[in-house]
């Protein structure tokens, strides 16, 4: 079938016979993709994970029966389309009636004939396939009469309606769903319907406008009504409304402003141009026509930048064109601030819109469609008014009015994606003094400067403003760590250190910055803009020139963290990371078989820091492989120490994402060995998935050549990542290590226990070993016993203990091993 059809179509396999599914599976070759399962459960889970065309379903299995799965299914909205043939060795006819009354729609016999099952097979696929062709032209039809501006109805010659575009009851508040079959003077009001009915029996013209109100508000609609003389079953009308209201105010608007003149704004259509997967021309509007210059004959299939030519008219430069953007990422993209459209006659128009992706049945992107419409007359009044209403006259920035606007927008977009927005409101120390001293002009002249050097400063994502004689605001908006605002206020000051050069000489200047979060200091743009307020005169009041939170807690976290930042490094430097070991133990001989290695640090004090407080900033400030590389080297070091007294007791060293992307790990790894003379199949490297995710062909090169060498590989955190079997065997791993929330859990959690034996048992099937983390209760250690587990880690046993207990801890397990089945703990 993949020969007929551009759709991959998939066939599930049901038999609990295998030599039955062997035979299936070569009958159908090449005409799907095969999934398979041995019984009515497994059938059921295939089912939902693969959405399969046609099931091959055997009647007689132990577990379900082929007749209940098949009622299962058709009983199931996102199942019930798949074609189900049941095959049984019985030929009563019966059976037969039982199978097709449970909704399948064919029944094959065994032993199986495979020219005829083939046939079957074949021919429901290649009804299956043309089903979906036919669903992807309806897609394509509807997908361009929804993006169009306009709604579009059908009725019959009574005023039914039968079909309408608006899904959602943006019109008139009645949806597509909720209009079908019922009558016009239910669904419109009335004074539209009487127009409506008035239009349809006057001959043919141009659209007329009509105006009604809806919800007490006038509305201005052009109405097209095309009456259709079908056989007398078929006949009614098309009826089709734009929405004219806005442009409608905006000629009230300027007739308003230009009495004398008397202008009237043209009431415009919307431009519809569409295209084909590679961005060509596929079909242009009368309106599209007009504002681009090209017939739609003369435009078919050119690339869609050389008809629809688009520019910006400030930079009057080219613009990234959105089409390409919306043909490779399947959403909608609007066209950019300050767009116009140059005609092939020269005309150049300000235009607004949108391109969005269509796509196909599988997701794919067919083509794109753009809608815009002309705002010459729109963006001449509103550009005025803009700069007017919400720009410093002096700078050209954004003033206070749009501050709050912008501020309160970033506040919204914070709460919804869970970071944080900062507000700095940046004030210049002792500039009264310069504006009297110099003169106002000077003073001016000093302002426009300060504005372009925070120009420089700004990135993409943040807003300046002028908000007062001598202030400047900045709002950050998506701050995940208060250090960037921290950065960005450090950068401000650095900014002012050189001095400025005015007419009069040069001009040392500097600036106190107050900042405010939200929403740990407020959630309310008033809020802000007084803490950040309150921050500011606190800067000034301790010597100007500097910044503050306005938080205490917000500065103590930074304190925090800068405190963090200087103790990896010294710590790093000084070589002082300290290696703790936590033992791991055979569960069913009462002995230590390994040893997991675990950084940890001090603070000034001597109290250890949680490895979950130092990690990631170590990750952040890209020193995790030098931390990665002393931890190794220490436990290698340490582990040669046991090693004449514990022979069979290997050392295991977590390994970092930025280490085993690293192309030269390996002879990193191989150098410390030969350092500390650690044979290399005593030690056992630990790695997560989402760690060779990141670089998956150098992470397998890496692997493969430190197995190649004798180190054991190990699998940390199984079950919280991507947990893929592909993994499994695209890397050579020797160990999976379940993750203690599992472990932890899985006495008063189905789904945790469930992980926990799948694992075990996962293992088990590729001769892996298992070991689970964080094995705390005696009930925990007897499940993870009955279930077959080897060996395993956890507070139960010991807790991580410097290298000199662990040495004592060791000879006294050792000692005490007499006494089977008793295992130590600390």
């Amino acid at each position: 079938m993949r020969t007929d059809t551009q759709y991959q179509l998939k066939v599930l396999l049901v038999d609990d016979d295998e030599g039955t599914r062997l035979i299936l599976a070569d009958t159908v070759k090449g005409l799907a993709d095969v999934i398979e399962a041995d019984n009515g459960e497994t059938a059921l889970q295939q089912a939902r994970l693969h959405k399969p065309d046609l099931i091959l379903l055997d009647i007689s299995m132990p577990d379900l029966s082929g007749i209940e799965v098949c009622e299962i299914l058709k009983a199931d909205p996102e199942l019930e389309h798949s074609v189900v043939i049941f095959i049984t060795a019985s030929e009563s006819e019966a059976a037969e009636t039982l199978a097709l009354a449970s909704g399948g729609i064919d029944y094959l016999t065994k032993p199986i004939r495979i020219e005829n099952c083939r046939l079957k097979v074949k021919n429901h696929l290649q009804i299956c396939a043309q089903a979906k062709q036919t669903a992807l032209e309806h897609q394509n039809l509807a997908s361009i009469i929804s993006s169009l501006p306009v709604q579009v109805t059908y009725w019959t010659r009574d005023w039914v309606n039968k079909y309408s575009n608006d899904l959602d009851g943006d019109w008139f508040g009645h949806s597509a769903e909720n209009m079908s079959g019922s009558s016009i003077d239910n669904l419109l009001p009335a004074r539209l319907v009487r127009l409506i009915r008035r239009v349809a029996t006057q001959t043919a013209g141009a659209a007329p406008e009509i105006s009604y109100l809806q919800n007490g508000s006038e509305r201005h609609v052009q109405v097209n009504l095309l009456n259709l003389h079908h056989d007398r079953s078929g006949a009614g009308y098309l009826l089709t409304f734009v929405d004219i209201t806005s442009l409608k105010n905006a000629e009230r608007l300027l007739q308003q402003k230009n009495e004398s003149s008397n202008v009237t704004l043209k009431v415009m259509g919307e431009g519809v141009i569409s295209t084909n997967s590679e961005g060509r021309v596929t079909y242009m509007n009368p309106v599209a026509e007009r504002l681009t210059g090209m017939t739609p004959l003369a435009a078919y299939k050119l690339p869609v930048e050389d008809v629809f030519i688009l520019g910006n008219r400030l930079t009057h430069g080219l613009a990234e064109h959105p089409v390409h953007s919306a043909l490779k990422r399947q959403n909608v993209v609007h066209l950019a601030s300050h767009s116009q459209l140059t005609s092939h006659d020269g005309t150049v128009y300000p235009v607004e819109g949108s391109v969005a992706s269509v796509l196909d049945s599988n997701g794919n992107i067919t083509g794109v469609v753009v809608v815009f419409h002309d705002v010459s007359e729109v963006v001449a009044i509103s550009d005025k008014m803009d700069f007017l209403t919400h720009r410093d006259q002096l700078t050209g920035l954004p003033n206070r009015i749009l501050l709050q606007e912008k501020l309160g927008n970033a506040i919204a977009f914070a709460d919804a994606s869970a970071s944080k927005t900062a507000l700095m409101l940046i004030d210049l120390d002792n500039f009264k003094y310069i504006n009297d001293s110099l003169g106002h002009t000077q003073g001016d002249r000093l302002i426009i400067e300060v504005a372009d050097r925070l120009r420089t400063l700004v990135e993409p994502r943040s807003t300046l403003f002028k908000t007062d004689g001598d202030e400047f605001s900045i709002v950050v908006p998506y701050v995940y760590e208060v250090s960037e605002v921290e950065r960005i206020a450090v950068n401000i000051h650095d900014l002012m250190d050189s001095p400025f050069t005015l007419t009069e000489g040069e001009c040392n200047l500097s600036v106190s910055v107050g900042i405010s979060i939200a929403p740990d200091d407020a959630i309310h743009k008033e809020d802000m803009v007084r803490l950040a307020d309150v921050a500011l005169f606190r800067a000034k009041k301790e010597g100007r020139g500097r910044h503050c939170f306005f938080s205490n807690k917000l500065e103590d976290a930074l304190l925090s963290r800068h405190t963090v930042e200087q103790l990896i490094r010294t710590t790093i430097k000084n070589r002082a990371f300290e290696v703790h070991y936590q033992p791991k133990f055979s569960l069913w001989e009462s002995r230590i078989v390994g040893v997991e290695a675990l950084v940890r640090m001090r603070d000034a004090d001597g109290n250890l820091i949680p490895p979950g407080e130092f990690i990631p900033v170590a990750e952040e400030l890209n020193l995790i492989e030098q931390l990665g590389e002393q931890v190794l080297e220490t436990a290698c070091n340490d582990a040669s120490r046991w090693l004449p007294d514990h022979p069979e007791v290997s050392i295991a060293v977590n390994v970092s994402a930025a280490q085993i992307s690293k192309t030269d790990f390996a002879e990193i790894v191989t150098h410390t060995l030969g350092q500390s003379s650690l044979p290399p199949e005593m030690l056992e490297l630990e790695v997560t998935e989402s760690a060779l995710m990141q670089n998956i062909d150098t992470a397998q090169a890496i692997i493969e050549e430190l197995h190649n060498q004798g180190i054991v590989i190990a699998l940390d955190d199984f079950g919280t990542g991507y947990s893929s079997l592909t993994y499994l065997q695209r890397f050579n791993i020797d160990v999976l290590k379940i993750d203690q929330s599992f472990v932890a859990h899985m006495g008063n959690n189905k789904d945790s226990l469930a992980i926990v034996k799948n694992v075990i048992s996962l293992g088990r099937s590729l001769n892996l070993r298992v070991c689970p983390e964080g094995i705390e209760t005696q009930n925990q250690l007897n499940e993870l016993v009955r279930m077959g587990c080897e060996i395993g880690q956890g507070y139960l046993f010991c807790r991580p203990l410097p290298i000199a207990d662990l040495l004592l801890f060791m000879e006294d397990v050792k000692s005490n091993s007499a006494n089977e089945g008793d295992l130590y703990f600390i």
